[in-house]
């Protein structure tokens, strides 16, 4: 299920560090709250769209 900037906000930074490694991002301890949360948000729409182009 994808998250959204709300859900993501409200999660602390080691939740955070834990979805952005399922998601397979790379340097995560680097990254402040900010930069993670936009991190996640961005790999999930390149995953979607990755989802979509399958279908085709």
């Amino acid at each position: 299920m994808p998250y959204d900037i709300l859900q993501l906000n409200d999660m602390l930074v080691p939740e955070l560090v834990d979805i952005a490694n399922e998601l397979k991002i790379k340097d995560t301890k680097s990254l402040d709250k900010q930069k993670l949360i936009y991190k996640i948000l961005d790999q999930q729409a390149l995953n979607e769209s990755g989802d979509t182009a399958a279908d085709e």
